[in-house]
């Protein structure tokens, strides 16, 4: 594989704004790691091991667990490895499944709540109700 490194022009991150929001997203997260470990955290600031493990763990978790909205909420291994087609499909049927069961429940705890009078009632020769 023939992978180069091409400079872009001075002073115009838009250039490559994806490697640009890519180094962003591991500083942060560096910098969350390191928050979390408090004086151990700056300690291991200058450990290019302890470094190294933050990336790792930054790259595996966009990767695999992350989902994206730009993937149709899925992770970019399930594009890569997987068949993302089968996954929406299998998505959209347990949905529909999840809306058909909440409706039969919302019918039958409606169908609880509503009242019935205590005794039959009828219309009497003046159209009025009547209770029996």
């Amino acid at each position: 594989m023939d992978v180069g490194h091409h400079l872009i022009r001075p002073h115009t991150p838009t250039d490559n704004a994806e490697i640009e929001r890519c180094n962003r997203t591991i500083g942060e997260r560096i910098d969350d790691q390191l928050a979390t470990l408090g004086d151990a955290g700056r300690d291991a600031a200058g450990d290019f091991a302890a470094a190294r493990r933050v990336i790792d763990g930054v790259i595996d978790h966009y990767n695999h667990h992350r989902l994206h909205s730009s993937l149709n909420f899925l992770r970019p291994v399930d594009y890569y490895r997987g068949n993302p087609e089968a996954l929406l499909a299998e998505r959209l049927r347990k949905l529909t499944t999840a809306r058909q069961l909440r409706k039969q429940e919302n019918l039958r705890i409606r169908q609880r709540l509503l009242p019935y009078p205590a005794a039959e009632t009828i219309l009497n020769s003046e159209r009025r109700l009547v209770s029996l």
